[in-house]
């Protein structure tokens, strides 16, 4: 499996920040979604193209959050949701002349998601070569738990249209 790009570890460690800010026991693709609009790269430059401001998309997506009860020290754990799209991510980079995971690899996996997909997918991923990666980009940890419905996911749909007109 190839490896995180320097900026795509950074959103993952991003995202693994962004859910503790938030007391979110878990970190889900929406956290991967909000740390890659803090980006100044292709998600940022797709979202502007369509007149969307990325700080009112990442405001709207952690009220639809909402906080979490967790301890700040505790550290979140990665959905099963998350890491099949980080390892989505890694499958589109291995083709790829670079041979490393970069933002627009993770973009497209989180935008193919399919929420109806979920409930095939195992609880607990296994624990293969992609997930070595994984836990490097979670800076060496990355507990993983079961996933559950997202409440915005009309909202992702429309931005997954979106973005895919713009990228396409």
């Amino acid at each position: 499996m190839a490896d995180f790009s320097a900026p795509v570890a950074r959103v993952v460690q991003s995202a693994c920040t962004e859910a503790q800010k938030q007391q979110s026991p878990v970190v889900g693709t929406p956290h991967l979604f909000i740390a890659l609009t803090k980006l100044d790269g292709e998600a940022v430059a797709a979202l502007r193209g369509q007149g969307h401001d990325p700080r009112f998309i990442r405001d709207g997506l952690r009220a639809a959050l909402g906080s979490g009860q967790a301890a700040l020290a505790v550290r979140p754990k990665l959905t099963a949701c998350a890491a099949q799209n980080l390892r989505r991510a890694q499958e589109l980079a291995v083709p790829s002349v670079s041979a490393q995971v970069v933002e627009c690899h993770l973009l497209t996996a989180i935008l193919e998601d399919d929420p109806a997909s979920h409930a095939t997918r195992p609880v607990q991923p296994e624990r293969g070569s992609g997930c070595i990666a994984i836990e490097r980009a979670c800076g060496g940890h990355a507990d993983f738990v079961p996933s559950r419905p997202r409440p915005f996911q009309a909202a992702q749909a429309s931005q997954r249209e979106t973005l895919n007109r713009t990228l396409l």
